[in-house]
Order: C-alpha cells, then sequence, then structure tokens
C-alpha cells in the first residue's frame, strides 16, 4: 500500500492523540472512539492550508529529509493536541 504524507500524518496524529490521552491518565476504555475521530477529521481539515504551506516552504527550502520528518512530526502531535481539546479530553 502506498502511503501519501496526508495519509502519513493522519496516521502520526491519530497515535499521537491516543498516546497524548493516555499519558494525561485516561483508560483506553473510556475514550469515545467516534467523537475523537470526528474532532481528529476537523481538526485535519481546519489545519490542511497551514500544513500544506509549511510543506511547500520545507520543500522549497530544500530541507533534507529527516527535517521534513521532523516537521510531520509537530504537525501531528499539534494537530492531536488540537483534537484533543475538541473533544473535551485536554
Amino acid at each position: 500500500m502506498k502511503q501519501t504524507a496526508y495519509t502519513v500524518l493522519a496516521e502520526a496524529t491519530r497515535q499521537a492523540a491516543v498516546e497524548q490521552l493516555l499519558h494525561s491518565g485516561y483508560d483506553v476504555g473510556t475514550i469515545d472512539c467516534e467523537k475523537l475521530t470526528q474532532a481528529l477529521k476537523d481538526t485535519f481539515r481546519d489545519n490542511l492550508t497551514e500544513i500544506q504551506e509549511e510543506w511547500k516552504n520545507a520543500i522549497e527550502a530544500h530541507m533534507p529529509e529527516l527535517m521534513l520528518r521532523q516537521i510531520v512530526n509537530t504537525q501531528a502531535n499539534y494537530c492531536a493536541m488540537k483534537a484533543n481539546q475538541l473533544a473535551g479530553y485536554l
């Protein structure tokens, strides 16, 4: 299965959201998956323009792959935090 930058970011964001909740003391069984999924979709969509702009700037600056990966990681953590806040968990 070929992954795009969007699928990599979406999966990283989902994982980060769950990890943030677990580190905040939530039990996996208490997380409303539908509510969190909707918050993740909304957050991803709301931030997509800024995400794409950051990617464009990084690529135009010829940043090395490691830096691009770090940008995606930072974006995933940011979107996860926003989604958890939107879902009412943080």
